[in-house]
């Protein structure tokens, strides 16, 4: 059996710890805020299409609007609509 150790082999997504804690999250919504941490890297930003991210995560589109829903109704994230474009995913301080 071959072993495997994280550090320094992993790339991508990560959830941080204090999403871990978060009871009134389900575990749809802090996936998805775990890779627009992953998209906004050194920014507080992103802006991923809605199609991108369910396909990323191998979901329905919907799901992706109603988890976008939950992390904006805890405050962790704020949504800017931008017209002839995506929307951008604002990243706020927990």
């Amino acid at each position: 059996m071959e072993t495997f150790t994280p550090k320094g082999h992993i790339v991508g997504p990560i959830l941080p710890a204090f999403m871990l804690k978060e009871q009134n999250i389900s575990l749809g919504a802090k996936v998805l805020y775990s890779l627009l941490c992953n998209y906004a890297s050194d920014k507080d930003h992103c802006w991923p299409s809605q199609t991108l991210l369910a396909r990323e995560l191998g979901h329905s589109v919907s799901s992706v609007k109603n988890w976008l829903a939950e992390l904006k109704r805890a405050r962790l994230i704020a949504v800017r609509r931008c017209a002839y474009r995506s929307s951008v995913y604002v990243l706020l301080r927990p």
